[in-house]
């Protein structure tokens, strides 16, 4: 992180410890917590209720609220291994479900592939599936053979592909557009800062960050809240942000990857 960018994570910090009665002089408890596929350790918001999804951990205060959240896989890395999972799973029978698995399949590679790119990686895979638990063993051998081997051909993913793809889904693109964007390193993890605003008005403004987590998607968003109070909490909460930690005692524990 820079030293800009660190000293703004404190400022944030320390004004919200100042804000709230009995916290000045004792900062919060670290956490530890998997968010879906993700091990991270963060300082919660003080005086913020902190909701576990699982997948999504939602931080909440009155009618404010900042998730941080697994949107699946972030690159071809990430897709390989949804695939290999499929795979071990058709391979214990459950074919359903593993034709389920490869069903739900999304991300930043298929969102900046081309039509033909998207048709050419599901053309083999399209006729197994067709034949649902019905389908030979070598079939869908073969089938995924030819996923695993169209990732290839998919688009690699940049940074700023990827936080794109964010906003594509979690936001309206038709009325919000982008103010501002950067990279960022927030210890020692290369994430993608965004903020955005009508674009109009150029008010209601959020931010949200976005990371590539050895292959899995991991976003930091303001999802409701004005940024004159919501920014410094954001602020704070990405600066605490370190992704897969190594093995320490843990204060608290979320839910783990689905």
């Amino acid at each position: 992180m820079s030293r800009s960018a660190d000293a703004a994570a404190r400022a944030g910090l320390a004004l919200l410890l100042a804000a709230i009665p009995g916290c000045s002089r004792h900062a919060p408890a670290t956490l530890s917590l998997h968010v879906g596929h993700h091990s991270v350790r963060c300082v919660p918001p003080p005086g913020w209720e902190r909701l576990d999804h699982g997948r999504k951990q939602v931080f909440r205060r009155d009618e404010m609220e900042i998730s941080l959240a697994d949107l699946g896989p972030a690159s071809r890395v990430g897709l390989e291994r949804e695939l290999r999972a499929a795979r071990r799973i058709a391979g214990e029978g459950r074919i359903k479900d593993a034709f389920e698995r490869v069903r739900e399949l999304q991300g930043p590679p298929f969102f900046l592939a081309s039509w033909q790119q998207r048709a050419d990686f599901w053309r083999v895979w399209n006729g197994v599936v067709i034949f649902g638990d019905q389908a030979g063993e070598a079939a869908i051998e073969s089938g995924f053979d030819s996923l695993l081997a169209g990732t290839a051909l998919l688009p690699e993913v940049t940074p700023e592909g990827m936080a794109a793809y964010v906003l594509h889904r979690t936001m309206d693109t038709r009325r919000y557009e982008v103010a501002r964007e950067a990279r960022r390193t927030v210890r020692g993890a290369q994430w993608v800062e965004v903020e955005t605003w009508d674009h109009v008005t150029h008010l209601e403004r959020a931010r949200l960050a976005c990371l590539d987590d050895d292959g899995y998607l991991l976003v930091l968003e303001i999802e409701r809240g004005p940024i004159e109070h919501t920014g410094p909490v954001f602020e704070a909460l990405l600066g605490s942000l370190e992704v897969a930690p190594e093995a320490s005692p843990a204060v608290a524990q979320g839910s783990a990857p689905e």
